[in-house]
């Protein structure tokens, strides 16, 4: 499995897939047990582990696209290894699973990114066990959704109560390459362009360094409740909030993955990375690189003439997005 959250939503589709497979067992392994966690209830799997666990006939199914992951597959002791051949590992492979036939440009590129969407990609993997396992050739559409939990929805409520039940979700932070977050300004100036239509935000971060003191930042700004560091939600409880206030603003992260496959619409701001391969399944992706020749580009810092324009988007015009949803949030009651 994937460590990262979007990459471990993302790959829900193709995990039901081979759990449908009838005699399968399939256990999840994967280093970040928040990932673990969080699809635990998602499926007929078996409780996840960290590391592989060597047992008679297994088949590793490669997810993660990774030469490490394939090695530490076999140095655990198995040898039926599926996956694509990314990342210069397919002779470690006993299965490589082709890629799409009209792949999309990769010139310049990392050489783990896809060849299409990466939800497509791994249930590309997905498929390609169940025909090498019971022979079917015809595949119903994979089950991408994410379902909150009762544990999940109620403290997710809770702290949309205790904060004052705010009407829009503001999150800055995006993990990863540091070009994929927008300037604090920009935040600021929304901040103020919707603090004058009377909005309630609500700013939320996770429990890193960096990750909180931006959430602080723009809370402090706005005089907003802030979720992060200590007060930081759980992915499950972060998306029973995020239902509750409405309507959300991110960064392209992991978090806003997990709010289009729970049914949310959130709005995202995408920079560098390339939205055929990793937009959410649900939402509005703003994609400040599509007239940009050098985007889509996974470098940090930003080597182009104009630094970071590819995040440039105009506060009006997000906030104009924003607007487009006014209403009563679905959670109030």
């Amino acid at each position: 499995m994937p460590k990262h959250l979007g990459d471990a939503v993302l790959c829900l589709g193709a995990l039901r897939l081979l759990a449908a497979v009838p005699g399968s067992r399939v256990r999840l392994v994967c280093p970040s047990q928040l990932i673990l966690d969080l699809l635990a209830d998602q499926g007929s799997w078996q409780r996840g582990s960290a590391a592989f666990v060597s047992a008679k006939y297994s088949v590793a199914v490669l997810l993660a696209p990774s030469m490490r992951v394939a090695l530490a597959a076999r140095k655990a002791g198995l040898r039926q290894l599926i996956g694509l051949p990314s990342d210069g590992r397919g002779w470690l492979l006993s299965q490589r699973v082709a890629g799409p036939d009209q792949a999309l440009p990769s010139q310049g590129l990392p050489s783990l990114l896809p060849g299409e969407h990466q939800a497509d990609a791994y249930e590309r993997v997905a498929r390609h066990v169940v025909q090498s396992l019971v022979g079917t050739e015809r595949f119903g559409p994979a089950d991408r959704r994410y379902t909150l939990g009762a544990p999940g929805r109620d403290r997710g409520r809770d702290a949309w109560l205790s904060t004052g039940r705010p009407t829009l979700l503001l999150h800055p932070y995006s993990a990863g390459l540091a070009t994929k977050r927008w300037a604090m300004n920009d935040w600021l100036e929304l901040g103020r362009l919707l603090r004058s239509a009377k909005a309630r935000p609500i700013v939320t971060g996770g429990p890193g360094d960096e990750d909180y003191r931006l959430a602080a930042e723009l809370g402090t700004a706005l005089e907003a409740p802030v979720l992060a560091g200590d007060s930081t939600l759980s992915p499950a409880a972060w998306v029973s909030l995020a239902d509750c206030v409405g309507r959300q603003l991110l960064c392209d992260t992991g978090l806003a993955h997990l709010a289009a496959a729970a049914g949310l619409e959130p709005i995202v701001l995408f920079g560098p990375t390339d939205p055929a391969r990793h937009a959410p399944s649900g939402g509005t992706v703003v994609w400040g690189g599509r007239d940009l020749s050098c985007a889509p580009c996974y470098r940090s810092p930003c080597a182009a003439a104009l630094p970071h324009a590819c995040m440039g988007h105009d506060p009006d015009e997000v906030a104009g997005l924003l607007k487009l949803r006014a209403g009563p949030p679905p959670g109030a009651v």
